[in-house]
């Protein structure tokens, strides 16, 4: 198995992926980034 993190709004059960595997501290953080802005550009933060 391979551990998978998501951001998921609750409200709307919308879940992105943010990483797979494992990853350094600054790579995880620039895939959350990543991931928020995508999260913020599809209107899944609203």
């Amino acid at each position: 198995m391979t551990p998978t993190d998501f951001i998921v709004n609750t409200q709307t059960m919308v879940a992105i992926p943010v990483s797979q595997g494992m990853l350094s501290a600054e790579m995880f953080v620039n895939r959350l980034a990543k991931s928020f802005g995508l999260a913020e550009k599809l209107g899944f933060l609203q």
